[in-house]
């Protein structure tokens, strides 16, 4: 099954206006529904496909509202999969951030272990995911980037955010030597997984490239692009700081699946989205 097939089938995507659920809903066409599900009952079942991506996705916001945080991703998952009972086939957006701090690729058989608020919502949801849909698929986002990210505001990829500083002041800024590394999987290449193993597929996958690149080689790429700026490297102020990321992307392989954009052709695309638009 492709994306084509996809295309054919009634999909709704539950928080298709944030930054992933948007480009979800821009690769379904037509076929597909957007919608903020806000009701304690509602029923899902005219749908083929239903993709769970709303969610609290920051830390920062945990620490702001932590009750409010984790209703919204533990109580407001357990209300959508109280009305998908009778669809066909359920996929849940999860994070990497379940495996915690860790300094090898993670795999999905790894024992997972939170280390902030935000990754215990998501193991949370993966548990209550489990107990509802079984024969689902859950989706374990890596460091996800692209054209979009602006509707993230300051929680936007490190990717967007450099080339925001370096349009609005000549610089970027980088916490410790810049040799963090992290699987940057570009958020098209996100979509277009989701959509198929959402149909196709059954138990937890990484959704990453395999590849950890660092702040320094995206900074290289993109002076390699020709921008002119600035790097002050300063201390990391940022207690429990994720140092490394990256999917063992094995299991994704083996069903015929993985990402296909490198880091340096996304950041090439968001520099001619971005300067296209004649934005400073």
């Amino acid at each position: 099954m492709n994306l084509a097939t996809v295309r054919r089938l009634k999909v709704l995507i539950v928080g298709g206006k944030g930054f992933i659920g948007s480009e979800i809903v821009k690769q379904a066409h037509a076929d597909s529904e957007e919608r903020e599900i806000r009701a304690h009952r509602f029923d899902f079942s005219a749908y083929d496909l239903v993709v769970i991506e709303a969610a609290v996705t920051a830390q920062a916001e945990f620490e702001k509202d932590p009750r409010g945080s984790f209703e919204t991703n533990v109580m407001g998952l357990l209300n959508v999969l109280e009305g998908c009972k009778k669809v066909p086939k359920v996929a849940f957006a999860s994070s990497a951030a379940v495996y915690g701090l860790t300094d090898k690729p993670s795999k999905e058989t790894d024992p997972i272990n939170p280390h902030n608020d935000y990754a215990a919502s998501k193991a949370m949801g993966e548990l209550l995911f489990r107990r509802y849909r079984p024969d689902g698929v859950v989706l374990r986002y890596f460091n996800t980037y692209g054209q979009g990210e602006n509707s993230k505001g300051d929680y936007k990829s490190i990717i967007s955010q450099f080339i925001e500083t370096i349009a609005e002041r000549g610089e970027v800024v980088v916490y410790g030597d810049g040799e963090q590394r992290r699987d940057f999987v570009n958020v098209k290449d996100v979509a277009r997984i989701t959509l198929e193993l959402g149909m196709k597929a059954s138990g937890t996958f990484n959704v990453g490239t395999g590849k950890a690149v660092s702040w320094n080689e995206i900074i290289g790429i993109l002076r390699a692009s020709g921008l002119k700026f600035h790097v002050r490297y300063i201390p990391n102020p940022i207690r429990g700081y994720q140092s490394f990321t990256q999917a063992d992307v094995s299991k994704l392989r083996s069903v015929g699946m993985e990402a296909r954009i490198t880091v340096g052709r996304g950041i090439r695309e968001l520099l001619n989205v971005k300067y296209s638009k004649g934005e400073s």
